[in-house]
């Protein structure tokens, strides 16, 4: 199967899921509960227009499609404090993965949850007291990464005896980072892709890191190091790079 074909099987899948979206009240039927779709809505035990009840306790999973991850946007949230009733939102299939995020009380997050794989479960709890209008969420997709590659090379003579790059305390250490997909789902850019320098020496690892930070000419101490580069694009998809030895001869 070549790359066009996957491509719009991916997409195809995408649009199908989107094309099946439903309305979910997490209740008793649906605690428990992993659905596959790409756009739902999730509200509260009290639906849009009712109020959730006393001593609920429960769980429910959205998952996509692969290499996606799933996207949660807060349209209304109406709860006791996070002290009494709460949403908490994990990374994956279930409550073991990492905390993303934990929702309560009346202000909105701005910002959209994002799971790093293409699973998302919810955990509600609310207490014996008072009952409000509870939360309306959206739920969906987000883009299948779009393959790209990222190689490190070094501003310095290679040296096949030593298999080490010579180099010198503030020499350049470039990445050059090819994006053949680019702006088929989204856009991938240098500036929008966030690098993360690793160079490991005898006296440990250093890291630099930021927003379209390809190049690194940081000075370091005379010594060997190892270089390696985690990027990640505005899709939040990583690619590690090769790792290259420098030997800076200062």
């Amino acid at each position: 199967m070549n790359k066009k074909i996957i491509y719009i099987t991916v997409l195809s899948l995408l649009l199908g899921l989107a094309g099946y979206s439903q309305t979910y009240n997490l209740n008793s039927d649906t605690n428990g509960s992993t659905i596959t779709t790409c756009n739902a809505t999730l509200y509260d035990s009290g639906g849009p227009d009712g109020n959730y009840s006393a001593s609920e306790n429960y769980t429910i999973t959205f998952c996509g499609v692969a290499n996606a991850p799933m996207i949660v946007s807060v349209e209304a949230l109406r709860t006791e404090s996070t002290t009494f009733d709460y949403l908490r939102i994990y990374d994956g299939n279930n409550t073991s993965g990492n905390l993303l995020a934990t929702l309560g009380g009346s202000t909105v997050p701005a910002e959209e949850i994002e799971s790093n794989g293409n699973c998302i479960t919810l955990q509600w709890h609310s207490d014996g007291s008072v009952q409000y209008a509870g939360f309306q969420l959206s739920i969906r997709c987000g883009f299948p990464c779009q393959d790209y590659t990222v190689n490190i090379t070094p501003e310095a003579v290679y040296d096949a005896t030593e298999e080490a790059f010579l180099g010198c305390s503030g020499g350049l250490v470039s990445a050059t980072v090819n994006f053949p997909h680019n702006n088929e789902n989204y856009e991938q850019t240098i500036e929008n892709t966030t690098f993360s320098w690793s160079a490991l020496s005898s006296v440990g690892t250093q890291v630099f890191a930021g927003l379209g930070m390809d190049e690194l000419d940081e000075p370091l101490a005379p010594g060997a190091y190892f270089y390696t580069l985690t990027t990640t694009d505005a899709n939040r998809c990583q690619v590690v790079s090769n790792t290259v030895t420098v030997l800076d001869t200062t």
